[in-house]
């Protein structure tokens, strides 16, 4: 049996150890693959969950503010409806008509202002306008309606066409608009606001200014809204950008890959 010569053991030596380093490396780089694709995962179910809570905190936020409404509206309201029906029915026979019909024309007003209060709060849900007739209506109508009552000037525009979008779509931009609404009224000292609609090849974008005191970004408390308005447009993979406006106070664009999908007749 012929012996290895020295040059052959080294070969087979270097060759040994080239193998066992490239091994090594493949080893490593599947290890720090994985601890990438472990972390990236970890991100996303960490990202995930965030939406999810801030979703949650909204939603528990609505009903909390449906049933503030509720009691201390409604709920006002039909205890003295059911006062007022047990005095009547303490009333005796004898008991003086002009009394007895007061007491119901003041029963009779206070359904009326019952039925008109829970109205308001149904419509303030999700108005028969948005579902019947679409967003750019349901937004304009809000605008009308909210100039009407804080005097201050608001303007709606509309650049996309007339068409109707997923329900999911509308109802989160009028959420939306309502939020920076009762924002900009609370916090902004705004004597103008201005909200349009424009219809891209890329997508829908929303874009919403006033010309009140603006903020700073890392200065803003969560009560603004800021983590419901994110939480909303993270459910529909869309991006929110909030910033000083260009000639002052707030600027906040939303865009979302969205197209119409129902043409208004």
């Amino acid at each position: 049996m012929q012996t290895p010569t020295p040059d052959l053991i080294f070969v087979l030596i270097i060759g040994t150890t080239v193998m066992v380093v490239l091994l090594v490396f493949i080893f490593v780089m599947v290890v720090l693959s994985q601890r990438r694709m472990i972390n990236y995962q970890v991100a996303l179910h960490a990202s995930k969950q965030e939406v999810f809570k801030a979703v949650f905190e909204a939603q528990e936020g609505e009903r909390q503010r449906l049933a503030a409404d509720l009691h201390d509206s409604v709920g006002q309201v039909l205890s003295v409806i059911k006062l007022n029906l047990h005095r009547l029915k303490k009333m005796e026979a004898p008991a003086p008509l002009p009394a007895r019909q007061a007491l119901l024309a003041d029963t009779n007003s206070l359904t009326e202002d019952c039925i008109n209060e829970i109205r308001n709060i149904i419509h303030n849900i999700l108005p028969p306008l948005l579902t019947d007739y679409g967003l750019v209506a349901a937004l304009q109508h809000l605008a009308t309606k909210m100039e009407k009552a804080t005097g201050l000037r608001i303007i709606f525009r509309a650049e996309q066409g007339g068409g109707r979008y997923a329900r999911e779509v509308e109802v989160a931009l009028y959420r939306v608009t309502q939020e920076l609404l009762n924002n900009a009224l609370k916090h902004a000292r705004a004597t103008v606001i201005e909200f349009s609609l424009q219809q891209h090849a890329t997508g829908l974008v929303f874009t919403f200014t006033d010309n009140g005191v603006g903020f700073e970004r890392d200065k803003v408390t969560p009560g603004q809204g800021l983590k419901n308005l994110e939480s909303r447009v993270a459910l529909l993979h869309g991006e929110i950008k909030l910033g000083p406006g260009p000639g002052g106070g707030t600027l906040t664009q939303v865009q979302l890959q969205a197209q119409p999908a129902v043409e208004v007749t």
